[in-house]
């Protein structure tokens, strides 16, 4: 196996270097070898299937000269001229470098790896694939030899083997089947009845060519003169879904009609075939116990459908490894003993152990309730769990008791041992072997006893709490999971062994690399499924349909990265040099697989392909190359037969239909709610805010959602700092530092800002940094964060955020001196859109200062991805989510001109008493917008413009066009006539939390892709 053949490769690697006298300081960790080893493996094992001299390939050449010395002969001319060309230019820029000497040596390594590699293979009766195909074909007269004299089927000139399913041919492959068709005991079948081997222009009729012009072969052409049309269904069925879960959902309906359709469609003659494996399990749970349709006339009516499952299963897309992956991830990212609150919730809402340990619910539920981001380990075990009693049922205290002492010792089991956590902050790392015996097989154990008591009849175990966690709730799933365990168990036992071997004593290997070790080795391993294959709904999977034909296919994720998987070549070998050597390149595999796939196409009457716009499975959302193929190389030119192909969209609201969706709205009248709010802010019992109005702009849909009903996302903690956070704490590090300018005793009139003063902040980074760590601090605080001390992760978003208040000083300092007035400043404003209504406002105005020349300056800091484009309200009432912060400032230039302070304590009536002092001044909005600050400090204007070349405007220049414009929108939102309806602007829903309840999800995912 691949992980037994990296420890010897890594072997091998430290004897070169030990025979070349390599500073063992120079030498790669077997961490750091990990990777480029496992490139290593895959070139050697192509090197030998495709019968590649290595000596040759990786050619031992310092310079030109050596180059024109090594036996090229058989390279073409254009590669010698761009081999001379690039060791010409290398020589040049790298000459008695040491770079040069290390990047020839790594050359020279490469080669002398592969040859002590094979010869340890040898010695010690290992092998891989590829060294099997050049052993058979470098013994395959022998080998043909003997298998004349064995031959039980007939006498020599007669075939007794029949190869089958043949296309691409490895040259170990053609000289072993060269043989045999030579001595005449095997015939090789091509099948040419295929669209794109009758495609002269497709590359895939050259490679079945080539292979052909080998062997004698038998042809299955049922059509010879036929043309690439000929060989495609008659009807294509492509469903565009929402999401990945969508295609699921759609699969009983879509087997209803073809059963209604088609008879005897729900059995042999039908295949679901997976682009995606790991879909398995929700496919065959999807799939109802029985579907009425067309039966034949000797069916039995009364006979459940049956599945047959054939498929390679990745056992790293299992439950098992997915949840040990996220508990590895947990690990790697933990600092001190303290661990990400996101990445634990991950953890603990997985399914395979909520079923087992149902007091986690509660466990998840207190964490839920913590806006930290790292949370301390013994905390967690004993203050949270304590907190997540009240969680728990109401009346049975006993049992969720129970629950959560269970969940409590196996969430001990997961976060790192005291000692460990101890050693891990002293720079001890956990060597891998006390992580593989003293950790991971703890909890493997752990999951499998509960896995085994879950199976036990009734009476024997909790089976009762599994089966209310699992919403399968029957005992496939377990014992699918039990399955999936058992062979992870068996891969750390064996990544186990080798750990302990002497021979690999020497590797110093962490925990970090046996959980690399772990992943990569479990990526190359799939688990088996094999059934009956002649009875029943196929469910296979793509690999496993080559050869096969079904009258009905399904394919299942058929988009972009799942058909065709994208594969890149993972290689060390230049792709020129891949190609002059006659090793595979990515378009190579393509063609490999655009054959695979229209050969099982080929002969059906009807196909299938669902794909799904928003892939949570790391498919790009985007459908099938083959079928835009198919659509405009050949649907439509001339053929025997008619190609008819249907479109669908897939609603997970609606179903699945083709459909147009109606404009979501909600009705104002009669609708006591709307009728509250409307009126309270009318009251002044509550307030709208500028970035409320800002999304009634937008979707009054969404406002309505989010203000009327009051509906929100359920918040959780976020690894990264959202964009809020960056301005509140960007917001309270200028308004500390300008307090601090500002002196005791300031008379109004005075310039206290200073460029002096600025520049005594600008050139004190420290100071900077001070105040937003203190800043930083609040808000972690405020969230409830419990950790030691700032992490690595906290300095660098302090260090943007100091970069970021930096900027905005310097900006000031070239505006220098003016008067800092007030920040911070909590005002209101009501606005009167009739005689019989006013609507109220309240905002925080950022700053407010004073310069000669503007008068008052009212200045907005924006920390996302704002504009400042030119003052145009037709474009801003076309785009209001890309003018908003316009739209904002403007707001809060009238609450500061015709507004008043606002304090909580005082009534309506004495706050409204304030005589506004700056009712008349001159005012002008500035836009900080952070980001562009940081771009060109120097040009960056903050001011509104009508256009690139007009004047700064102030507040009076756009007031009375900005305000009649308001209370439009006012008037409208306050019109009992006039419906909440969503936006017709589908970009505003691609990260709408409200897309389901509008039923707006389809558009959103197709705006995301």
């Amino acid at each position: 196996d691949r992980t037994a053949l990296l420890f010897e490769l890594y072997r091998i690697y430290k004897e070169i270097n030990l025979d070349d006298n390599v500073d063992p300081l120079e030498e790669d960790s077997f961490d750091e070898f990990l990777f480029w080893g496992d490139t290593m493996l895959k070139d050697f094992d192509q090197i030998d299937r495709y019968l590649v001299d290595a000596n040759q390939l990786y050619g031992n050449v310092e310079a030109l000269k050596e180059l024109e010395n090594v036996d090229y002969d058989h390279l073409s001319d254009e590669l010698k001229s761009l081999l001379a060309l690039y060791w010409e230019e290398f020589a040049y820029k790298l000459k008695n470098s040491q770079a040069r000497l290390r990047f020839i040596r790594f050359w020279r390594l490469l080669v002398e790896m592969y040859r002590r590699f094979s010869e340890t293979c040898d010695e010690q009766c290992k092998t891989y694939e590829g060294r099997i195909y050049r052993k058979v074909a470098e013994s395959c007269v022998d080998i043909v030899d003997d298998l004349v004299k064995a031959n039980p089927f007939g006498k020599e000139g007669v075939a007794s083997y029949v190869f089958v399913g043949l296309f691409e041919l490895s040259p170990s492959e053609k000289k072993l089947f060269k043989q045999m068709s030579q001595r005449h005991i095997a015939e090789f079948v091509f099948d040419e009845d295929v669209c794109v081997v009758r495609d002269p222009y497709h590359p895939a009729s050259k490679v079945l060519a080539s292979s052909k012009e080998y062997l004698k072969t038998i042809s299955l052409s049922e059509n010879p003169d036929g043309r690439p049309q000929d060989f495609l269904p008659q009807d294509i069925h492509v469903y565009k879904c929402v999401s990945t879960m969508t295609q699921i959902k759609l699969l009983p309906t879509l087997l209803q009609e073809l059963g209604a359709r088609y008879e005897d469609a729900l059995g042999l003659n039908t295949a679901i075939v997976l682009a995606d494996e790991q879909l398995l399990l929700p496919v065959v749970s999807s799939i109802p116990p029985r579907i009425e349709g067309k039966l034949s006339t000797d069916a039995d009516v009364d006979k459940p459908l049956s599945l047959n499952i054939t498929l390679g299963y990745p056992l790293n897309k299992t439950s098992i490894a997915i949840l040990l992956n996220r508990w590895m991830s947990l690990l790697m990212s933990s600092y001190k003993g303290a661990y990400s609150v996101s990445g634990l919730i991950n953890l603990l809402t997985i399914q395979t152990i909520l079923g087992y340990f149902p007091g986690l619910n509660y466990i998840v539920k207190a964490l839920r309730t913590k806006k930290a981001f790292m949370l301390d380990a013994t905390w967690i075990l004993n203050k949270l769990v304590e907190e997540a009693r009240k969680f728990a049922p109401q009346g049975e205290e006993d049992k969720s008791n129970q629950e959560l002492l269970e969940a409590k010792e196996f969430l001990a089991l997961l976060l790192l041992p005291e000692e460990q956590v101890a050693s891990a902050s002293l720079g001890k790392p956990t060597s891998a072997l006390e992580f593989l015996e003293q950790h991971l097989i703890k909890i493997l154990d752990k999951l499998s006893v509960c896995m085994i008591e879950a199976l036990m009849p009734q009476g024997e175990s909790n089976v009762e709490s599994t089966a209310d966690a699992e919403p399968e709730g029957n005992k496939v799933h377990l014992s699918f999971d039990l399955n999936f365990l058992k062979h992870y168990q068996e891969y750390v036992e064996h990544l186990l062994e080798l750990v302990k071997d002497e021979r690999y004593q020497s590797y110093d290997m962490n925990r970090e690399s046996a959980m690399r070790l772990l992943d990569g080795l479990t990526q190359g391993h799939t688990i088996p499924f094999k059934g009956d294959p002649l009875e029943g709904l196929q469910i296979i999977g793509v690999l496993e349909s080559r050869s096969l034909s079904f009258e009905h296919l399904i394919y299942i994720s058929a988009q972009e990265g799942k058909l065709p998987k994208s594969k890149g070549v993972q290689t060390l070998i230049p792709f020129k040099l891949r190609e002059e050597f006659g090793l595979p390149n990515p378009n190579d595999i393509d063609t490999y697989d655009a054959y695979r796939f229209y050969q099982n196409i080929a002969r059906s009457k009807s196909l299938h392909l669902i794909y799904s716009l928003n892939d949570a499975l790391g498919g790009k959302g985007e459908l099938t190359r083959y079928f835009d193929q198919i659509e405009k190389l050949y649907v439509g030119k001339e053929s025997s037969k008619r190609i008819n192909i249907h479109k669908y969209s897939v609603n997970a609201s609606l179903g699945y239909r083709d459909f147009t969706l109606p404009m979501p709205e909600v009705a104002k009248n009669g609708n006591s709610l709307v009728e509250e709010r409307l009126s309270a802010w009318s009251r002044g019992e509550a307030h709208l805010s500028p970035s409320s109005f800002n999304l009634y702009l937008q979707c009054p849909l969404h406002f309505y959602y989010q203000y009327v009903e009051r509906l929100k996302e359920e918040e959780s903690a976020e690894a990264l700092l959202q964009n809020n956070d960056f301005g509140t704490i960007l917001h309270g590090t200028l308004e500390q530092i300008y307090k601090e300018m500002r002196p005791q005793k300031s008379v109004k009139g005075d310039f206290d800002v200073t460029e002096t003063l600025l520049d005594y902040w600008i050139k004190s980074p420290s100071r900077i940094q001070d105040k937003v760590r203190a800043q930083y601090e609040l808000l972690l605080k405020a969230k409830g964060e419990v950790r030691a001390d700032i992490s690595s992760y906290d300095a660098y978003n302090i260090e943007i955020i100091s970069q970021y208040v930096r900027n905005v000083l310097e900006l000031d300092s070239q505006i220098s001196p003016f008067y800092y007035h007030s920040s911070e400043e909590n005002r209101e404003l009501a606005i009167r859109i009739n005689d019989d209504t006013e609507v109220f406002f309240k905002g925080i105005i950022d700053r407010v200062d004073q310069i000669d020349g503007l008068g008052l300056r009212l200045v907005d800091y924006k920390t996302g991805s704002d504009e400042l484009g030119a003052f145009d309200l037709l474009k801003i009432d076309e785009n209001p989510k890309k003018y908003k912060a316009i739209i904002q400032i403007l707001l809060y230039c009238e609450m500061y001109m015709s507004g008043n302070p606002y304090n909580r304590d005082k009534t309506l009536e004495e706050r409204r008493a304030y005589k506004n002092p700056y009712r008349d001044a001159k005012l002008t909005p500035a836009l900080y917008l952070t980001k562009e600050i940081a771009e060109d400090i120097k040009n960056y204007d903050p001011y509104l413009k009508r256009d690139k070349e007009s004047v700064r405007l102030s507040y009076q220049d756009v007031r009375e066009e900005y305000m009649s414009y308001v209370s439009q929108k006012l008037s409208e939102l306050y019109n009992m006539d006039y419906p909440f309806r969503a936006t017709e602007d589908v970009s505003n829903c691609s990260l709408c939390s409200f897309v389901r309840l509008c039923r707006r999800e389809l558009y959103a995912a197709q705006e995301r892709h």
